[in-house]
C-alpha cells in the first residue's frame, strides 16, 4: 500500500513541476514582447538614427507575483554600404554612417531577461529595409555622349551655337520618386525647358566665365546633391577700326609687304596689328592660330608660331602678306570650341 502511496504522488506532482523554471510554487506563466523597426532611408555620407522599438509587452505571473522583464540585450548587423558607429547604453539605438548608396537590411535580435529565473530568456528579431542614396552628375556634349566641362563662345558670321551649350545628366540611386532640382550659377542658363525637374537639364551661357571653372550646375534630390563646374571660353580676334560684324565681310583692306622675310633691322610700319585675347586665362591650355605664316611677334618680323600657351599670348601679333590675296586669321581654343576670325 505505501507503494502505490508513492507512486499516484508522483504522477500527480509531474504536471505540476512543468509549468516553470527553477525552484518555486503554484503556477507560473512568463511575459513576452514583440520588437518592430521601421524602414529607413538617408544619403551616402549621412549618419541616421535606428532604434528598435519594444511593443506588445504582457507580464507575466509567477510565485504569486507579476513577471516583466528586468532589461532587453540587442544584438545589430547592418549591409556592407552601411557603418555602426555608436549605440546607446543598452544598445536599443544605433547610429549608422551611410558609406555608399546601396539598398538593404537592418536587423536587430533581442533578448528579453524576465524578472523571475523561472522564465527564461525571450528571443525576438526584426528587419526592415535600408536605403542608402546618391547622385552623380555628368556634363556631356549636347549631341553626344562625349564628357563636357567647356562652353564656347563661337563669334564666326555663322556660329555653331552647340558650342555653347551642353546636357546635364543627374543619375540617382537606389530609385525614388520626386523631381529633381537644379540650378546654376548667374552666368549660365537653362533652356528647353528654363526649369527642369527632369533627370536631364539643357544649359547654355553668352558670356565668358570670371575665372577657370568658376561658374556651376547644381542638381538635387531628396537628401543627395551634385555640383558640376564649367568654364565658359571667349577667344577673340580683332583688328583697330574693325568691329565684330565687319570682320569678316568685308573684312580689312591692305597692301601687300615689300620688306622681305624676317628678321627685320627695322620696323616695319605696314604690318597689320591684330589682337588676340582668351577670357578666361587658363594654366596649361593653348590657343591654335590659323594664318600664322603671315603672322609675326613684332614689327622686325619675327615669326609667329601656330599655338601659344593662353598665359604667354602676345598682346598684339602682327599680319602681312607678300602676295596679294584673301587671308585669314582664326584662333581656336581646343577644349571648349571657343573660336573667332
Amino acid at each position: 500500500m505505501k507503494t502505490l502511496t508513492r507512486l499516484m504522488l508522483l504522477v500527480l506532482l509531474a504536471p505540476f513541476s512543468g509549468l516553470g523554471q527553477g525552484e518555486g510554487h503554484g503556477p507560473c506563466s512568463c511575459p513576452f514582447f514583440n520588437v518592430v523597426l521601421t524602414p529607413k532611408s538617408g544619403c551616402k555620407g549621412q549618419t541616421i538614427h535606428v532604434c528598435a522599438q519594444i511593443e506588445g509587452v504582457v507580464n507575466g505571473f509567477c510565485d504569486n507575483a507579476p513577471v516583466g522583464f528586468s532589461n532587453f540585450t540587442y544584438s545589430w548587423s547592418v549591409p556592407a554600404f552601411a557603418q555602426i558607429e555608436s549605440a546607446t547604453p543598452y544598445g536599443s539605438c544605433i547610429y549608422i554612417k551611410l558609406l555608399s548608396p546601396g539598398s538593404g537590411s537592418i536587423s536587430v535580435a533581442v533578448i528579453g531577461h524576465p524578472s523571475n529565473s523561472r522564465c527564461g530568456d525571450v528571443h525576438r528579431s526584426a528587419t526592415t529595409t535600408l536605403l542608402s542614396h546618391d547622385i552623380t552628375l555628368n556634363l556631356r556634349h549636347i549631341n553626344n555622349d562625349n564628357p563636357k566641362s567647356y562652353l564656347g563662345i563661337d563669334l564666326y558670321d555663322q556660329p555653331d551655337i552647340t558650342r555653347r551649350q551642353l546636357r546635364a545628366i543627374a543619375t540617382f540611386s537606389p530609385a525614388a520618386s520626386g523631381d529633381f532640382t537644379w540650378n546654376c550659377s548667374s552666368n549660365l542658363e537653362f533652356f528647353n525647358p528654363s526649369n527642369p525637374s527632369g533627370e536631364i537639364a539643357f544649359v547654355q551661357a553668352d558670356s565668358p566665365s570670371a575665372a577657370f571653372t568658376s561658374d556651376w550646375v547644381r542638381v538635387s534630390k531628396l537628401c543627395a546633391s551634385a555640383t558640376g563646374r564649367v568654364t565658359v571660353v571667349k577667344v577673340d580676334v580683332t583688328v583697330p577700326g574693325l568691329d565684330e560684324q565687319h570682320e569678316e565681310a568685308p573684312g580689312h583692306l591692305m597692301g601687300v609687304s615689300t620688306t622681305g622675310p624676317g628678321p627685320l633691322p627695322d620696323d616695319d610700319m605696314d604690318l597689320l596689328p591684330v589682337h588676340i585675347t582668351v577670357e578666361p586665362v587658363i594654366t596649361g591650355q593653348n590657343v591654335h592660330l590659323t594664318g600664322h605664316h603671315n603672322m609675326y611677334e613684332d614689327r622686325r618680323k619675327t615669326a609667329a608660331t601656330n599655338r601659344y600657351l593662353i598665359s604667354e599670348l602676345p598682346s598684339v601679333l602682327y599680319f602681312g602678306a607678300d602676295t596679294p590675296g584673301e587671308y585669314w586669321v582664326s584662333a581656336l581654343h581646343p577644349q571648349s570650341g571657343a573660336r573667332d576670325r
